[in-house]
């Protein structure tokens, strides 16, 4: 992913996600995907980016791991018990 201040372009997004440029330049239009227009070119934040392609983060890792810790910590006995069944 070619990063430039941490932004990348409508056809590099789309190569990542796996969508045409046309698809993805319609999704900033209708403001689904968050975008900056420099010129005639659409910038997306590689944060948001990362999110879209649903790679998990650190820090979402993170929060995941806790509320695993949590549900099983809450509710692991019935868990178990609706695994058995």
């Amino acid at each position: 992913m070619q990063q430039e201040n941490n932004k990348i372009t409508v056809p590099e997004l789309a190569k990542i996600m796996g969508l045409s440029r046309s698809q993805v330049f319609r999704k900033v239009q209708t403001g689904l995907i968050p975008a900056q227009k420099i010129g005639g070119i659409y910038l997306i934040d590689a944060n948001i980016a990362q999110s879209l392609t649903g790679e998990m983060t650190r820090s979402d890792q993170k929060e995941i791991g806790i509320a695993v810790k949590k549900t099983l910590k809450n509710y692991g006995e019935i868990l178990k018990q609706l695994g058995s069944e």
